[in-house]
């Protein structure tokens, strides 16, 4: 049995998810969280115990961390999946002290990413990548939309100019009717003086999981997801299975796309007046988004590998 440590830089919940999926399916691997200790980080890790390091999520600093591993265990092979601030990162790095770009990815053996635009970024830079999808914890079955219609929006509170918080409040401001209801972990920094208190209608509940997560999707119509940068993220999956609606800054099937509050704004208005579910949106990502589609993917990169030796 193969041995896959999984270090999680940025979202470690994820980074679980992933490694309970995979090993309920692929009996010939194993999976382990690979936790930094207080006193050491990552240096602690005996890479002489692993087959495969599998980076989630990726930064410029592990280079000299996989440089180490491999001195230490010449046969180990690294994965690193992309996500959508990671490549706009590198791309930024790149761009800039292009002669630095292989020290950083040196010593890594497979690139995936979560998001087929970021394959395309990768692609420019000369970087190979395959696609295997990011997924929700439990697909979530189809849900009538609430009576009451409301807007539930990704904005973690230490990135909200990265989310277009800024968008997202200009329309808030002008739909004073609609309550607006913001996720994501991290302090809240989303005015300089903090939380916009005269801002009725809009409410701050942070990072939320299980049973209080399903309450809120399941009283709230409408999935608010624009970052400036990225892939399509677990949540906005979330909504689009139970068969709600998805605004996204990207182009993705089934949602709609836009690129000012102007666009935003219209949107929720044209969604307010409807009830029905989204069924074909539902279908589409229940089939495509599931634990058994993201093995698959996996198994074929982890085989891959086996096939190099």
């Amino acid at each position: 049995m193969l041995r896959v440590g999984v270090i999680s830089l940025g979202a470690p919940h994820h980074a679980k998810i992933f490694i309970n999926n995979m090993n309920a399916i692929l009996k010939h691997y194993s999976f382990e969280f690979l936790e930094p200790s207080k006193e050491y980080g990552w240096a602690h890790i005996d890479p002489r115990e692993l087959d495969v390091l599998w980076f989630h999520g990726f930064h410029a600093l592990p280079d000299l961390l996989i440089s180490k591993f491999k001195e230490e265990n010449p046969n180990l092979k690294v994965i690193v999946l992309w996500v959508g601030s990671d490549v706009l990162e590198f791309v930024a790095f790149a761009t800039h002290r292009p002669q630095c770009k292989n020290c950083i990815i040196k010593g890594i053996d497979l690139h995936v990413a979560d998001g087929h635009n970021l394959i395309g970024e990768l692609d420019s830079l000369g970087i190979k990548a395959s696609y295997i999808p990011s997924i929700p914890e439990k697909p979530l079955e189809l849900k009538p939309l609430s009576e009451k219609f409301s807007v539930a929006a990704y904005v973690p509170g230490f990135r909200a100019d990265f989310f277009n918080f800024g968008m997202i409040k200009q329309v808030a401001e002008k739909i004073r009717d609609v309550e607006f209801h913001l996720f994501g972990g991290g302090p809240v920094k989303l005015e300089p003086n903090g939380y916009p208190d005269y801002l009725t209608n809009m409410t701050y509940h942070g990072w939320v999981e299980g049973e209080e997560k399903r309450k809120w999707w399941e009283q709230t119509s409408v999935f608010i997801y624009i970052p400036r940068h990225g892939s399509l993220g677990v949540g906005a999956i979330e909504f689009l299975q139970m068969g709600r609606y998805v605004i996204t800054s990207m182009d993705a099937p089934y949602c709609i796309k836009v690129n000012s509050s102007e666009e935003l704004l219209e949107a929720l208005k044209k969604l307010k007046n409807i009830r029905d579910m989204n069924i074909e949106a539902s279908n589409y990502y229940l089939e495509r988004y599931s634990p058994k589609g993201q093995a698959n993917a996996v198994e074929k990169v982890l085989d891959s590998l086996s096939n190099k030796k």
